[in-house]
């Protein structure tokens, strides 16, 4: 037995040659909109990722290059060390 609704069914495409072009256009300007937004936003994220790298290597290489002036201004660490062994406790057996 079929189900009627006061509503009208409707499948969400338009009726008339006009109105389905007007909905092709203003889809396809949608999805140009959208492409044209994700590319903006994906460029700025991989500018954030370039610029926040660049700083970092900037840093390493200034410590670095720091590092390398204060060895070569006071010389290379030297330094007299011992090498002490412990014996091992003798272990007690009981027997």
């Amino acid at each position: 037995m079929p189900r009627y609704s006061p509503f009208p069914i409707n499948s969400g495409q338009p009726d008339s040659l006009l109105g389905r072009i007007v909905a092709i256009v203003v889809g396809i300007a949608v999805l140009l909109i959208s492409v044209i937004i994700g590319a903006v936003f994906l460029a700025a994220f991989v500018g954030l990722i370039l610029i926040v790298a660049v700083i970092i290597m900037l840093r390493v290489w200034w410590l670095k290059r720091k590092m390398q002036r204060h060895a070569q201004q006071h010389g290379d660490l030297s330094a007299e060390y011992t090498v002490v062994r412990e014996t091992p406790r003798e272990i007690d057996h009981q027997d």
